[in-house]
């Protein structure tokens, strides 16, 4: 798990990617942290976007992905 985003980062770069969105999704300690969590984490860099899709479960982009979708489209639309 430590190593995850090293390994997106040099895997981007291998293909020669620019202009990339990455979209994250909890490993699995939900049911351990409240989903504020999210919010507090994508905080900790400028970059970084955080959304909870109310009344969803643990996986939002299976139980809700409508909402899922809309949310990224939102978001790529906002991007310069």
């Amino acid at each position: 798990m430590s190593r995850g985003g090293e390994d997106v980062r040099e895997l981007i770069t291998h293909l020669g990617l620019e202009d990339v969105l990455l979209v994250g999704q909890s490993m699995g300690a939900s049911h351990i942290w409240a989903s504020e969590h999210a919010r507090a984490t994508a905080g900790l860099s400028p970059l970084a976007r955080g959304a909870v899709v109310a009344g969803a479960g643990h996986a939002a982009h299976l139980g809700e992905p409508a909402a899922v979708n809309g949310l990224l489209m939102q978001l790529a639309g906002s991007l310069p």
